[in-house]
């Protein structure tokens, strides 16, 4: 048996004490990596979160996170959207299902899926919309391969239906673009604006300030917001973040 001076012994403990600490913060605190990924797909930079994903993926350090895939996945499913990338990378759209199907299946106690809803529940409305534009071009068997991804997969992803029938709704009053029809159609104009500049106080397409591009896009569907943030904010009907829908307006306080 081998004696270890007591002061050894000490230095061991602290030594494993802050291993473990550093191992805790690591698995459970903020990581630059993984916030980068968040912030590049926010932007619509996909490609440049396929290729940091894949170098997260293949790092041991990041075995402990699902978050990676999540975001490949997401990144794979909206490049798809590009018929040349599609055609170019065949088994691509296979690749993001798989890597989804990883994700909610590691997703222990679903911590990751709750702490980014919002980026499904976005995702889920531009897949729904692009199963539409499969079925109209022809794509149909990509369409139902889609449709039956999204009813596997999203039927628990609250407030956006995934059924077909979005274009037989009944249109909405000029004052309140509640129906599903109308809201499906701003949110694809509004990302025909993709891509415009940010400019203080714009309202048009030479550059658009938050308040100034949710009043553009609305105005073409005959519904008009003030002009600034805070007074569309103080003229709008509140409702419960779970009866929120897609294309209503979500507004955030300092911090």
């Amino acid at each position: 048996m081998k004696l270890y001076p007591k002061f050894v012994i000490m230095n061991i403990k602290k030594t494993l004490f802050i291993i473990t600490l550093f191992t805790i913060s690591f698995a459970f605190g903020q990581d630059k990596n993984l916030d980068k990924l968040e912030m590049y797909y926010d932007q619509g930079h996909y490609k440049i979160v396929l290729r940091k994903s894949n170098k997260l993926i293949d790092n041991p350090d990041y075995d402990y996170t699902v978050v990676p895939r999540l975001y490949k996945s997401m990144a794979l499913f909206q490049l798809n959207q590009n018929k040349k990338y599609r055609r170019k990378n065949k088994n691509s759209l296979n690749e993001a299902i798989l890597l989804w199907e990883y994700f909610v299946k590691n997703d222990i106690g679903k911590r990751v899926f709750d702490a980014h809803i919002h980026e499904i529940i976005a995702l889920k409305q531009d897949l729904i919309l692009w199963k539409e534009d499969l079925k109209q071009i022809g794509e149909q068997e990509r369409s139902n391969q889609l449709a039956e991804f999204l009813i596997k997969n999203f039927d628990h992803v609250d407030n956006i239906e995934t059924g077909g029938n979005i274009a037989e709704e009944t249109p909405p009053t000029p004052t309140e673009p509640g129906k599903n029809k109308t809201r499906v159609e701003l949110i694809k104009f509004a990302k025909t604006l993709t891509g415009i500049k940010y400019r203080y106080g714009g309202t048009d397409k030479k550059g658009f300030d938050c308040s100034g591009f949710t009043s553009y896009v609305f105005k073409k569907f005959e519904v008009s917001l003030p002009r600034r943030a805070a007074d569309q904010h103080s003229g709008a009907k509140k409702k419960k973040i779970k009866d929120a829908k897609v294309g209503d307006l979500v507004f955030f306080s300092n911090g």
